[in-house]
């Protein structure tokens, strides 16, 4: 079993959680006191853990060891993607982080029939579960949805952070290179 919590959650060698993770832990996973489980925090670090104990709607976490674990790719890729409609942009967004996306840029385009979204905080929310889900242990960045245009402005294509794909380009790239690609 995986969960995450905030790198501020992370205090020491011992965790004590309530509320909505304590009750997912306890009634959804059913865990039980000497039960295994891996904590990340979204930015890297992973944790091998023990329950050690379960009172009052509260878990006790014992944190055991760190893990050193490189399942990040090592190239670092935005994704700009155009906002679709209905629940499109929920895959979108699940599929790109389980293949390695560090960065989600929504893009608002002459084309999209939504101009503002609320959606932002229910992608960062499929993100952090498809991480979970991938054995990833960084979570990548889903920003406020941004004008394309505005992106144009701001000359970042033209800067080469989000250049277009051709197979010419992929096949010069080097590992250290910063990959960027763009649709919208």
């Amino acid at each position: 079993m995986r969960i995450i919590l905030k790198k501020e959650e992370i205090k020491g060698n011992r965790i004590t959680l309530s509320g909505e993770k304590a009750r997912y832990l306890i009634s959804v996973l059913r865990c039980r006191a000497g039960d295994e489980l891996q904590v990340f925090d979204g930015e890297g670090s992973l944790y091998k853990s023990k329950i050690a104990g379960i009172e009052n709607k509260k878990i006790v976490i014992d944190l055991l060891e760190q893990i050193s674990l490189n399942a990040e790719s090592p190239l670092n890729l935005t994704l700009v993607q155009g906002i679709l409609k209905g629940e499109k942009m929920d895959v979108v967004v699940q599929k790109a982080t389980e293949l390695g996306v560090k960065e989600i840029i929504p893009a608002i385009t002459e084309r999209s029939q939504i101009r503002h979204t609320r959606k932002v905080d229910r992608w960062r929310k499929i993100a952090e579960e498809a991480s979970k889900q991938s054995g990833r242990t960084i979570v990548p960045v889903v920003h406020e949805p941004m004008e394309f245009n505005s992106l144009l402005a701001q000359d970042v294509i033209a800067r080469g952070e989000i250049p277009h794909l051709s197979l010419r380009d992929s096949q010069s790239e080097t590992k250290q290179s910063q990959n960027r690609f763009g649709t919208g």
